[in-house]
């Protein structure tokens, strides 16, 4: 913001002199007796505030301050004269994200935090660590630690137990599974999600039979009884497999499996499934994906396995399949 100018005498001519050279420490007649002259003050295209007008060392550049030079030891002050802790230009007290740059103050979900700083940019109660699609608001229909996800199913055998936030397999069971109870889920098309990590896998497993761990879905019956499909992590042979079972857990089909050696030999894992129709995927996010088409069930509720394995997974979601 400029000042009211000042006229003064120099070489016997009158000239208009901006206030911000002149500082109220000084006078027209400086220290070498001459006037003002270029020897006197460091010339500056708008006043910064400081005690002299002139360019001080501790000047800033903020879009906001002037456009002075050099950076201030402490916050700059904004356009509106608060304080921009972030240097967006933006004053602090009307930045969505104050201590996190976002000059275009991007805010998809509308609830007055911006997106750099929002743990759920699209407001759907997901954390965007664990959101298939952070930006997009899904119908969500299930998501918890895995620890809580324990009380809220069915065990189709294993030694399940928590441990911190994860709920974990502790034995090489072969009778493997936790489910959500049917009241919580019910429906058909959707996509389910998990992070586990694997302790160890069976040394002793039969001949033709290899250690796995992974995702079950549209699971329709209760009672320990069940019909459904599950997207195995092979362990031994480090693939994705898509299987279905059927005859009250009697019979199991491999419907499809991906190439040998294309999954990672080591973890932690995040495996996403989504049932759509009758187009069934599994994929390792940010890896390896396979798809099948099979019509044997249509709906159910999902859960995770670990099979000859001992595992530990860090929580379930599911939402509305995209």
């Amino acid at each position: 913001m400029r000042s009211v100018a000042t006229i003064a005498l120099l070489g016997g001519l009158l000239f208009a002199v901006p206030a911000c050279l002149i500082a109220p420490d000084e006078s027209l007649l400086h220290r070498d007796g001459a006037g003002i002259d270029s020897a006197d003050v460091t010339p500056c295209t708008t006043c910064d505030g400081r005690a002299d007008g002139a360019l001080d060392a501790g000047d800033d550049t903020g879009a906001g301050d002037g456009g002075d030079t050099g950076v201030d030891a402490g916050a700059d002050t904004d356009a509106a004269g608060g304080p921009d802790r972030d240097k967006d230009s933006i004053p602090d007290s009307l930045d969505n994200c104050p201590d996190d740059p976002n000059p275009n103050q991007s805010d998809i979900d509308g609830d007055k935090l911006g997106d750099v700083c929002d743990p759920d940019i699209d407001g759907d109660t997901l954390p965007n660590g664990v959101d298939p699609r952070p930006t997009i608001k899904d119908t969500v229909y299930y998501y918890n630690n895995g620890a809580d996800t324990l009380d809220d199913c069915e065990r189709l055998g294993g030694s399940w137990s928590k441990m911190g936030t994860r709920v974990c397999q502790g034995d090489y069971s072969d009778t493997w599974g936790l489910k959500l109870l049917p009241n919580i889920l019910s429906v058909g098309d959707y996509l389910v999600e998990s992070a586990f990590s694997v302790s160890s896998k069976d040394p002793n497993v039969p001949q033709d039979y290899w250690p796995s761990i992974g995702l079950l879905f549209r699971i329709d019956k209760a009672n320990g009884d069940w019909d459904g499909y599950d997207c195995l992590l092979d362990l031994d042979h480090k693939r994705l497999v898509i299987g279905v079972v059927t005859n009250n857990n009697s019979d199991w089909t491999e419907l499809g499996a991906g190439a040998n050696n294309s999954v990672p030999s080591s973890g932690p894992y995040r495996m996403r499934v989504t049932a759509k129709g009758n187009q069934l995927t599994c994929e390792i996010v940010g890896g390896t994906k396979i798809s099948v088409a099979h019509s044997g069930v249509g709906s159910g509720t999902a859960g995770v396995v670990a099979d000859r394995v001992k595992g530990c997974y860090d929580y379930l979601l599911v939402t509305a399949a995209p």
